[in-house]
């Protein structure tokens, strides 16, 4: 099955765990229906990664709780190292 779709999100905040970990919180659309283990591919657009304008990575999404209305938000664990690393490296 392929759902394609393409979202915009906000971001609410941003945590460094350690070395290359980040974890992020983003803003929830409204009507966007979560699975727990779904997979998706971000872009955040006009970043720089030795002269590319675009940054893709990959992501782990893990729902925090069945409905997270108070803040609205997914948090998310993002590991960059090794595609950062494949990217730069293509």
């Amino acid at each position: 099955m392929n759902n394609k779709s393409n979202l915009k999100i906000k971001l609410i905040n941003r945590y460094r765990i350690k070395n290359d970990y980040y974890c992020f919180d983003f803003k929830k659309p409204i009507n966007f229906n979560f699975i727990e283990g779904q997979y998706s591919i971000f872009g955040l657009i006009a970043k720089d990664i030795k002269g590319l304008n675009q940054r893709v990575f990959s992501i782990i999404v893990i729902k925090l709780k069945k409905n997270p209305n108070d803040i609205h938000a997914i948090r998310i664990l993002v590991i960059l190292k090794f595609l950062i690393y494949r990217i730069v490296s293509n």
